[in-house]
């Protein structure tokens, strides 16, 4: 619930399915994935859920999630992501895109951490999949710190 796909779909060849295949925890992950490029290799297919950053501002909080991959080759490429927003956007006060690449096929966790800014209006977490792949991800969840 509350997942959104908004670069996943069929005419770019991602899609996203729940996977019984190893999961981190559980009996379920869930994964991403494209199987053919359409000649467009940058075009990024993602999973994404958006939070409404007000009960955040302020506070310091950590993005944790498990996540692994099945890519290979340099433009392929699987990252976990958080954003912190404020309108008006773009763009985002705090992305740590790039900053935690999926490399491995065996699980990880990937802990992010960040301030919310008093000014925040969301926070967005995710998986996000570029060129030829597969990505699973698992036991995500947004705590506070402090």
């Amino acid at each position: 619930t509350g997942w959104h796909v908004p670069n996943a779909d069929a005419r770019h060849g991602f899609t996203v399915a729940i996977s019984e295949d190893r999961p981190s925890s559980g009996k379920r992950s869930v994964m991403l994935s494209r199987t053919r490029n359409d000649g467009i290799a940058e075009y990024v297919g993602s999973m994404v859920q958006r939070l409404d950053a007000q009960a955040y501002r302020g506070k310091k909080i950590r993005l944790r999630a498990a996540a692994r991959t099945d890519v290979k080759g340099g433009d392929n490429q699987a990252y976990v992501r958080l954003m912190v927003e404020k309108n008006p956007f773009p763009p985002p006060v705090f992305d740590s895109l790039d900053q935690y690449p999926v490399t491995t096929a065996q699980w990880k966790m990937y802990d992010i951490v960040t301030t919310v800014p008093a000014d925040a209006n969301v926070i967005a977490y995710g998986i996000y999949l570029k060129g030829i792949g597969r990505v699973w991800l698992d036991a995500v969840s947004v705590e506070v710190l402090e």
